[in-house]
């Protein structure tokens, strides 16, 4: 599918995944600088995010290069007394050698073999907490919307496509901040909170062309789902104001999510901190056989 560029003739048209990533990315960067200045942004006030202007290309997210660890004393002459703070050296052990030896002997428990640097959406779904009857999991419901599925009243109604995109722009973020080190749990749900009122948003709008009186979408129910997951999970800033506001301007009932206690004795799966835990141990394997590889290491 394709969108029409509008911004100007003679240019390409966008695909759609291109089209919602731009105005997804846009919105977190502006988001991004709350989070700096508070750690967990409001992110309810939504005005102003469904009018950007036409952007030529998505601003890229990369996580900060990797710089492989060297550590103090290495590149001293061992036969000079030198590498203070460092390594203590061997008489005839090389810089080289000093710093595999150190390397070898920092390395992560259960990282027996290389493993590939985490990314997307999905990363870790399978060691996630499973999601039981009646349970709750933000991270799985979150990958379940991103593959286009939707589930309530014993029936999936796909969502919203852009939603769809929108949704696995955002796990694929939320993966690559978990493996970031220089960023920390409560930044890094803070960003995807904010593109989960985004993804939640294009679903409401896009479920009031064809709602019928004032119920509730499934795919719209099940939006709203993951958001008080998401709630409960962090026990941080509630969605009240932006439901609220929703209400108002789609005329539908949302009362359900604004009372608290919504979870009540509904098992709760802290899938946040969970996919958190694997991605960053996984990141810190893949890391350290990275830095064994290009010291040109070997495992006695």
């Amino acid at each position: 599918m394709k969108v029409k560029n509008l911004s100007g003739a003679g240019r390409e048209p966008r695909t759609l995944a291109s089209a919602v990533r731009q105005v997804i990315t846009i919105s977190l960067i502006i988001s991004g600088c709350f989070f700096a200045a508070t750690g967990m942004a409001d992110t309810t006030d939504t005005r102003g995010t469904t009018n950007l202007p036409p952007v030529d290309a998505v601003p890229p997210f990369e996580v900060p290069p990797y710089d492989p660890p060297t550590l103090p004393g290495v590149g001293h002459d061992p036969d000079s007394g030198e590498g203070s703070g460092g390594t203590p050296s061997t008489p005839g052990e090389s810089a080289q050698q000093r710093f595999c030896r150190s390397h070898l002997a920092i390395k992560p428990a259960s990282c027996p073999n290389p493993i590939p640097f985490p990314s997307g959406a999905d990363y870790a779904q399978n060691k996630l907490p499973g999601a039981s009857w009646g349970a709750k999991s933000t991270v799985l419901m979150s990958i379940a919307l991103s593959q286009g599925r939707t589930y309530g009243l014993n029936r999936n109604v796909p969502p919203d496509p852009q939603a769809q995109e929108a949704m696995r722009y955002i796990l694929e973020r939320q993966t690559q901040n978990y493996a970031n080190p220089t960023k920390n749990f409560d930044s890094a749900n803070g960003e995807f909170r904010a593109g989960l009122v985004n993804v939640c948003e294009l679903q409401a709008q896009a479920s009031s062309n064809y709602r019928l009186g004032r119920d509730l979408t499934i795919p719209e129910i099940f939006c709203f789902q993951i958001m008080k997951a998401f709630e409960d999970e962090v026990r941080g800033a509630g969605f009240v104001e932006t439901f609220v506001e929703w209400g108002r301007r789609y005329g539908i009932p949302v009362e359900e999510y604004i009372t608290p206690q919504w979870a009540g004795s509904v098992e709760l799966e802290k899938s946040l901190m969970a996919k958190w835990q694997q991605v960053s141990a996984d990141a810190s394997c893949s890391n350290w056989w990275t830095t064994l590889q290009q010291n040109q290491c070997s495992i006695p």
